[in-house]
């Protein structure tokens, strides 16, 4: 292994240097011409740094709410994961999660659909030649039922002035039947489940765009003269990350043997809710009473807000299909 240096000059920035680092970029002064053996070693030991760094986060952000954010404000930043990197990474994990292993199925059960979700997808056997074609003039009556629908529909919209709720509200039905035309979907519960999981798949997208509304709620009903808006969005950051992981132990435990409906209200509910008065009162270092109140008018006008834009997401994906 041969060391490269330039007359004390720094190769990345040009810049005078004296030592080992460039007094500038940091970089070193002298640059091995490193073999495959040497490449290997630094990346598996650049991988644990990570690996360590990334743990100690996690720790800190789950069991200790609000103090990540305090100690990231405080400057003590070299051990942990910027909030960013995390809320990248973890969101990452989650869309992986929920992609790859957790699927959504809709069932629709008399005139109620029922949405629910499975560690897999529903495997079909081999059909017979009658299941078979009682199968084929199901998706063919149901492609009749869609075209009769159409035509119904365009009939009606003739009849209905330009500007009104019910022209609007009929022309998203139409848009939901071509939603249906345009991905081969024969049936009203495979249209839903395709839009629900294209929805739920983009929780993460949603997120990152509503976190900066977040970090403007917590400005406003938290006003500190020592805190801008960038402190108040690394918050934000943190509350987001911790609810991703909530979100997928509570749905990965709940696949095991015990009550789902119980697990989905401790994980999505009542653990978030409680994480976030705490992070509040560590982070603001106001009084309980104080937390409380205002928590009690954030989250839910943050749930509020959260509601609106998925109701716009969804009008938006079955329009633009």
């Amino acid at each position: 292994m041969q060391n490269t240096t330039h007359d004390n000059t720094c190769l990345n920035c040009g810049s005078a240097t004296s030592g080992k680092f460039c007094s500038n970029c940091g970089q070193k002064t002298h640059i091995p011409h490193e073999n495959f053996w040497h490449m290997l070693v630094h990346f598996v030991s650049d991988y644990f740094h990570y690996d360590g760094k990334f743990w100690t986060t996690l720790k800190l952000l789950m069991f200790y709410p609000g103090k990540l954010s305090t100690m990231y404000l405080q400057g003590k930043r070299a051990s942990y994961l910027k909030p960013v990197q995390l809320y990248i990474f973890i969101s990452a994990v989650f869309f992986i999660v929920f992609y790859k292993i957790v699927h959504l199925k809709v069932v629709k059960d008399g005139d109620r659909i029922n949405a629910t979700f499975t560690t897999g997808r529903v495997e079909t056997g081999t059909l017979s030649d009658t299941a078979f074609s009682k199968q084929l003039a199901a998706m063919r009556a149901a492609r009749e039922k869609f075209k009769n629908n159409r035509r119904k529909i365009d009939s009606a919209l003739s009849a209905l002035p330009g500007l009104s709720a019910r022209r609007f509200l009929v022309l998203t039905v139409k848009k939901f039947i071509n939603y249906g035309q345009k991905k081969n979907l024969h049936t009203g519960g495979d249209i839903v489940e395709s839009i629900l999981a294209t929805l739920f798949h983009s929780i993460p997208k949603l997120f990152f765009v509503l976190m900066p509304v977040l970090a403007l709620l917590l400005k406003l009903f938290f006003r500190r003269k020592e805190y801008v808006y960038v402190d108040h969005a690394v918050m934000s950051l943190h509350l987001h990350s911790f609810l991703f992981v909530s979100f997928m132990i509570g749905y990965l435990i709940s696949f095991a043997s015990w009550d789902q409906g119980i697990l989905d209200w401790i994980f999505f509910a009542v653990i978030p809710v409680i994480y976030f008065f705490t992070a509040f009162h560590h982070f603001y270092k106001t009084r309980w009473f104080t937390t409380i109140l205002k928590g009690i008018f954030i989250i839910p006008l943050y749930l509020l807000i959260i509601l609106v834009s998925s109701i716009v997401n969804l009008i938006l994906l079955i329009w633009l299909g």
